[in-house]
């Protein structure tokens, strides 16, 4: 069966217009007053085709009409919604009628009026104007409304075409709904317009919290000429109780799936700090500037394990070839390298010690046995003499327990 529309008459043909309109009618009939009478419908359900709102008449025979497909759908209140499908490939819901126009396009790209693409999610069916997509986009649904809902997962390509283009609303996957492939989110707001791009995960308060997760990947972040009181990374945690742990470093062999013990000499790097030393420094640029490292000495399998924590600086220029470095180990604490404690009353420094000097009058009483310290006004010095102060000598006591002496 064909269907062939000629505009004008047989003495004077007129050329196919954009728009021109070849279909066929569907109609449904109703009772009216009573059984037995029965009433058509005013409008008809529609399907045909239908030439491109573009097309203008070439006068070349050797180019076709662009010629497409349509169809219109009848609602409750005899409204005709019309979709169509163009010669380009790209197909159109809700072009006229009512509803939110949405295009999929013949590149493979959904677009929309920038603000009804606002919620992805596990969709229902049983609204008469509900058109179900199958194939390449999965199991969803667009309706008159502009939103498209589905199950998560077959949305490849969604842009919007307002002009700035983007979304007004929000994204929402429900239903364990992921965003897979090449996804990529972006945010780069307006120079100037005091806009903060943000990404909020809400969870529940207690024991269901919101979990970002990055599986073989890295989290890089960049800041430059930061300021307004930010840092790179912020940890705020209010907690009833006395525990709290907002870092985690978890180190084990194997894969993640199937995970097996640390041995004796496995690392982590807790922290590792670079800085640009020039580019003078042909070895690399980012040179190692110190850091945190945890290493396992032993693991006996049964949850007892063995830790050395280790805080390490670089090698400055001029100093000793080891770097200087603090050793937390399960046997002792140890400190390498050119380093200085400083407290509140001595400075240890390259293997000395510098301690204030007291009057002895002002020296303390009653303290531990075995306490050293110096007097500047020493009288009569003789070792292990009791010492006394009104004089001017500058000499090293002890405290035996019960009195200083000299020594």
């Amino acid at each position: 069966m064909a269907f062939v529309r000629r505009n004008g008459n047989g003495e004077a043909r007129q050329v196919t217009v954009a728009n021109d309109e070849t279909s066929l009618d569907f109609y449904n009939t109703q009772e009216s007053s009573g059984p037995g009478t029965v009433k058509e419908w005013n409008y008809p359900a529609r399907i045909g085709s239908k030439v491109d709102p573009t097309w203008i008449d070439p006068q070349n025979n050797t180019q076709g009409i662009k010629n497409g497909l349509f169809f219109n759908v009848v609602d409750e209140n005899f409204a005709n919604i019309e979709h169509r499908m163009y010669s380009n490939g790209d197909t159109t819901f809700n072009t006229s009628g009512g509803g939110t126009p949405i295009t999929l396009g013949y590149n493979g790209v959904i677009t929309g009026d920038g603000g009804g693409l606002s919620n992805i999610a596990g969709g229902t069916y049983g609204d008469s104007n509900v058109v179900t997509l199958m194939g390449a986009f999965g199991s969803n649904t667009i309706t008159t409304t502009g939103l498209i809902t589905g199950d998560g997962g077959g949305l490849s390509n969604v842009t919007a075409t307002t002009t700035p283009g983007g979304f007004a609303g929000t994204i929402q996957f429900n239903n364990s709904g992921t965003l897979d492939g090449d996804s990529r989110f972006q945010f780069s707001p307006t120079s100037g317009s005091g806009t903060q791009p943000a990404i909020t995960l809400e969870g529940a308060i207690g024991s269901a919290p919101g979990i970002f997760s990055i599986n073989n990947g890295v989290l890089a972040m960049n800041t430059e000429n930061l300021s307004g009181g930010y840092a790179p990374m912020s940890f705020s945690t209010y907690n009833s109780g006395g525990y709290m742990e907002p870092i985690n470093y978890y180190r084990a062999r194997g894969t993640r799936s199937v995970p097996t013990a640390v041995v004796a000499g496995d690392i982590i790097r807790n922290e590792r700090v670079q800085v640009y030393s020039g580019s003078a420094n042909f070895t690399t640029t980012n040179t190692y500037a110190g850091g945190v490292t945890s290493t396992v000495q032993a693991n006996d399998g049964l949850g007892n394990v063995a830790v050395q924590y280790q805080i390490s600086t670089a090698k400055p220029a001029n100093g000793p070839n080891s770097l200087d470095k603090i050793v937390l180990d399960t046997e002792y604490v140890q400190a390498q390298g050119n380093i200085e404690m400083v407290t509140k009353s001595a400075v240890f420094s390259a293997g000395l010690v510098q301690q204030p000097s007291y009057l002895f009058a002002n020296l303390p009483s009653g303290i531990s046995a075995g306490t050293r310290s110096f007097i500047s006004d020493g009288a009569t010095v003789t070792f292990r003499g009791a010492a006394a102060g009104g004089g001017g000598d500058f000499s090293p006591v002890y405290y035996d327990g019960t009195n200083w002496r000299y020594g």
